[in-house]
């Protein structure tokens, strides 16, 4: 992982847990990552764990959405698709990707793409809603609404 990326990902952490969650400055215990070492004897460790082909996944999609809300499209986009094609995402966070990756695909014009998105989305989850906020954007809701509606057809 690049320093931009870990930068990203550190950046998004700090959005979602709050700026000012410490209003008193009070010490806040630090989490460890890392697991401690297990001593078999002595002389030997055993090493710790690779990180798992999840927790990859879950890095990877983070960064996309930071590099979305950051306005960087093409690494957003990157990061997405990596994070989809390790294969290990939950169905809600393989849902996640794949609506960032169709709204970058909308508002670049690319309706085909967008359409192809919200069409895996709703195979995912055919109950999947657009929040408050993401409603009515003129880019992709058009596409959106034909896809949802197209699945409610098929009932």
């Amino acid at each position: 992982m690049n320093y931009t990326s870990l930068f990203a990902v550190l950046l998004f952490s700090l959005l979602m847990s709050g700026c000012n969650s410490n209003p008193e400055k009070k010490p806040v215990p630090k989490k460890s990552v890392e697991t401690q070492p297990v001593r078999k004897n002595s002389e030997e460790t055993v090493k710790k764990p690779e990180p798992s082909a999840a927790a990859g996944a879950e890095q990877a999609l983070k960064a996309g959405i930071s590099r979305y809300d950051e306005g960087q499209y093409a690494d957003a986009s990157t990061q997405l698709r990596n994070a989809l094609n390790a294969g290990s995402l939950s169905t809600g966070n393989q849902v996640t990707a794949r609506k960032y990756l169709a709204f970058i695909y909308c508002t670049s014009g690319e309706k085909a793409a967008c359409r192809v998105e919200f069409r895996k989305i709703f195979s995912l989850n055919p109950q999947f809603r657009l929040s408050a906020s993401e409603e009515g954007h003129p880019a992709w809701e058009p596409i959106y609404r034909e896809e949802r509606d197209a699945v409610r057809i098929k009932k």
